[in-house]
């Protein structure tokens, strides 16, 4: 049979959803089959929305409620697919989820006793693509997705996906995550798995390290950090990046960060807490021989020392401190140190011409 099925809503302002194709029914075993498409999806039409705090009465909760009450999300309820025996293709123009907007996206869907999967899952989204599956389980709650994305666009899918600004460039991406849970907040709590990221040409926003990096020579005897949150004009471009994350509990850990520009090279570790949206990270820059020029004579005269960065805080906000009292301790032992040598090559000096 064809299908035409539209959910439009008279003076609604969000597009409707609206479905066309070929769908069969068989009735031994109770089966369908179809090849639907759609010009756009929004799957966050259908989530639940965010739980509201009320008003808090004189005792500090909502009048009537507890706290715990007070904070309590609307359930995500997949039992309808639990008595699904369906397979076929589905072809979507353009598709939104959790904020992630994609384009042409093509799955295979197969669902049978209460698992629904999707394989092939395929689409353009942040100038690049993705490939891979997908998958969920009615009975257990549980969700699954492997994915290769290529020649993406970071800077605004962090933006969509994590309400994330720190970073941009454009790369490669490879997602194997699990998560569980029958709430939106309870999944980004359960979230497990790993996630690798390689790109070219990109930038850490919110500060310029080069320019810290001369105020550290500048302000060598400073006794405390200087701290700045991130700023919308300040960047730190560089040419390559790398980084893996182990994911547990909703967190993501790093250890194995390498970055650099001409000037600079990075490396560091840390947490990006997806489930607290806060993240507590501590980057190691240093400076590095460079062409002609580049950095000035400020730059030269720290060569080879490295200045810890911690970033930290919220990750629509994060906030970087210099430890410029660190790097001024590794100035004064990288000084004592060349003078030793210096010694060193002078007393052998004297004592060949005996």
């Amino acid at each position: 049979m064809d299908l035409k099925i539209s959910d439009a809503t008279p003076g609604s302002k969000t597009p409707p959803l609206s479905l066309r194709g070929d769908v069969e029914f068989d009735s031994s075993p109770q089966a369908i089959r179809f090849a639907i498409a759609a010009d756009q999806v929004n799957l966050d039409r259908y989530l639940p929305p965010p739980a509201k705090a009320r008003a808090p009465a004189a005792g500090g909760a909502p009048a009537g409620e507890s706290p715990s009450a007070a904070r309590r999300e609307e359930p995500i309820d997949l039992s309808a697919l639990k008595t699904l025996n369906v397979k076929g293709d589905l072809k979507v123009d353009r598709l939104i989820a959790s904020n992630v907007k994609l384009e042409k996206v093509h799955l295979g869907v197969r669902a049978a006793e209460g698992r629904i999967e999707a394989a092939p899952l395929t689409a353009e989204l942040y100038q690049g693509s993705l490939a891979g599956t997908a998958s969920a389980n009615a009975h257990t709650n549980r969700f699954a997705l492997k994915a290769d994305l290529g020649g993406v666009a970071l800077g605004p899918l962090l933006h969509d996906a994590l309400s994330n600004d720190l970073l941009e460039g454009r790369g490669n991406v490879a997602l194997d995550l699990q998560t569980g849970g029958n709430t939106v907040s309870a999944m980004k709590r359960e979230l497990a798995g790993s996630a690798k990221l390689a790109l070219k040409d990109g930038a850490l926003k919110g500060i310029n390290l080069d320019e810290a990096i001369r105020k550290a020579r500048a302000l060598a005897g400073a006794k405390a950090a200087a701290e700045q949150g991130a700023q919308g004009s300040q960047r730190t471009d560089l040419t390559e990046l790398g980084a893996s994350f182990v994911i547990k509990n909703g967190v993501a850990h790093n250890d194995d960060l390498a970055a650099k520009s001409p000037l600079l090279r990075l490396s560091g570790s840390g947490n990006v807490d997806i489930a607290a949206g806060v993240i507590d990270y501590l980057a190691k820059v240093s400076v590095v021989s460079s062409s002609a020029g580049q950095g000035g004579r400020e730059a030269a005269d720290l060569r080879g020392l490295t200045v810890p960065v911690k970033i930290s805080g919220p990750l629509d906000a994060p906030r970087f401190r210099v430890d410029l009292k660190a790097t001024a301790g590794d100035a004064v032992k990288q000084k004592a140190q060349e003078k030793l040598k210096e010694r060193v090559q002078d007393r052998l000096k004297g004592l060949l011409r005996r």
